[in-house]
């Protein structure tokens, strides 16, 4: 009698096991097309991203000269003391020693 009541409590625990594992088989199918679908979101916000990024630098080419373009990038490259004149840049040096 032992056995058949050993057997019986394992038959149980078998069958709730079965049950858990089903359930985790179809939460991981959801969380797995959930993922899916942000990612396929997610790719498709990139590239409209990009898209929309390609058309600002358009306008942005098509609005600003070449020439000012070059000299922003000198600017840039260069630093700002080669652009300031000898008077602003004696008088900046002046008001930091102070």
């Amino acid at each position: 009698m032992n056995l058949s009541r050993r057997y019986t409590s394992l038959m149980e625990q078998l069958q709730a096991e079965c049950q858990e594992k089903q359930q985790l088989q179809v939460d991981l199918a959801e969380l797995e097309g959930t993922l899916k679908a942000r990612i396929l979101f997610l790719e498709q916000h990139k590239l409209d991203a990009d898209a929309h990024l390609a058309k600002l630098q358009q306008q942005l080419d098509d609005s600003v000269p070449a020439v000012r373009i070059v000299l922003s990038r000198e600017y840039r490259t260069t630093g700002m003391e080669d652009f300031i004149p000898s008077s602003c840049a004696l008088g900046r040096r002046s008001m930091s020693a102070s």
